[in-house]
């Protein structure tokens, strides 16, 4: 009777406070690693300019794999974060995602054909000094490797996979979307240094937010073809286009406005 009476009067579990707790785990940690990720990209802006190539190159690889090692330990498979597919990518496959960057991509060929354009937006002077060695190097090296598969990686592959199990497919994209249109602010500033357009403060904060929207579509864009496909990689080549042409686009027109 008593081990009865014991068992009736043991409170019951608080299933709230459980809950509570499961809640702000699942919510911290991609929290974390979300703003962890604008922060560390902000600080890179810092790096000296003649060095900061190589370093930011190197810290991106090197945080990737430091992320994706991290994210294999806590139970993340590899066709979870978009590195392994059950099916073989198809030559349509990659010329559909040829063909997607080059139709987005597309707009920047106005900066070759409207000169005027492109002075009032970029300063064509930056453009006109860079050579055709570093043009080689960024369209070829860096944009592939340092910016198209090391963000695919970092957002459609262990953002998305943090966020997909207790949001679902959907709202995951538009966070982890959204966190890669943060993640480009300090990239944005840069780009329209010495714009004519960004002169005043309000200039600068609408700048800085059309960037923002811009990146976050092309976040959106990025993660329908990660699931498309089933695989990041297909990303990561509409990627590599986008920005590639988007570098030569201001490289040839500086040119034929000085």
């Amino acid at each position: 009777m008593a081990i009865q009476q014991a068992v009736h009067l043991r409170p019951k579990p608080d299933t709230r406070r459980t809950k509570q707790a499961g809640l702000s785990t699942w919510y911290i940690v991609p929290s974390g690693v979300s703003a962890l990720l604008v922060l560390y990209n902000t600080a890179v802006s810092f790096l000296p300019q003649a060095a900061y190539d190589f370093i930011s190159f190197s810290l991106n690889f090197l945080l990737a794999l430091l992320l994706v090692f991290w994210a294999r330990k806590t139970g993340h498979s590899w066709q979870a974060l978009g590195l392994r597919s059950k099916s073989k990518s198809t030559a349509v496959q990659w010329a559909s995602a040829l063909g997607i960057g080059l139709t987005v991509a597309s707009p920047v060929l106005l900066l070759v054909m409207y000169p005027d354009l492109l002075t009032s937006i970029l300063d064509t002077q930056r453009w006109y000094d860079m050579s055709t060695v570093y043009l080689v190097y960024r369209t070829v090296v860096r944009i592939p490797v340092g910016t198209a598969f090391f963000e695919e990686v970092i957002f459609r592959g262990v953002l998305q996979s943090l966020w997909t199990p207790q949001l679902g497919v959907f709202r995951a994209s538009i966070i982890s979307s959204l966190v890669f249109g943060l993640w480009h602010i300090t990239p944005i500033l840069e780009l329209f240094q010495g714009s004519s357009l960004l002169t005043t403060p309000w200039g600068k904060v609408a700048g800085v937010v059309a960037g923002i929207f811009v990146t976050f579509i092309g976040g959106l864009l990025f993660t329908w073809l990660r699931y498309r496909h089933n695989t990041l990689y297909s990303a990561v080549v509409t990627h590599w286009v986008i920005d590639a042409i988007a570098t030569l686009g201001p490289f040839v027109g500086a040119r034929l406005v000085i």
